[in-house]
């Protein structure tokens, strides 16, 4: 190996570690959708930013959920349930993450715009 191929690989590798803390960090794509689902139908789509703030009262049949959204970060903030997990669930950020409330068959996630919908060709931060 010559001097210049080793500088190559280094600069490959540095520019690798670079694009993978981007994407493990969600900072990528700051535009981000947040998706709202009840009973397997989408009800709700929001294309949210760091500026965009939102709270939304979700009603069916006596069954209330409260979502809040503010600073790109997605929470559910009330929610009538027996088990209230969805609210001790921790807010969401980046895209692929979900809340979901199972008694009101509802789930919130967030998508980056940059994603294709098919999960089958998402890029795994966590894989190696």
């Amino acid at each position: 190996m010559k001097k210049g191929d080793i500088i190559i690989i280094i600069i490959v590798f540095m520019m690798a570690i670079i694009f993978g803390h981007y994407v493990s960090t969600g900072k990528l794509d700051d535009t981000k959708t947040v998706i709202i689902v009840q009973d397997g139908k989408e009800i709700h789509r929001y294309k949210i930013d760091e500026n965009y703030e939102k709270t939304i009262r979700i009603e069916k049949e006596g069954e209330i959920n409260i979502i809040n959204i503010k600073n790109s970060k997605v929470s559910m903030i009330e929610a009538n349930c027996h088990d209230e997990l969805c609210i001790k669930s921790h807010e969401i950020s980046r895209g692929g993450e979900m809340i979901v409330c199972l008694p009101h068959k509802l789930y919130v996630k967030i998508e980056n715009d940059s994603e294709s919908g098919d999960s089958e060709n998402e890029i795994d931060a966590v894989a190696s």
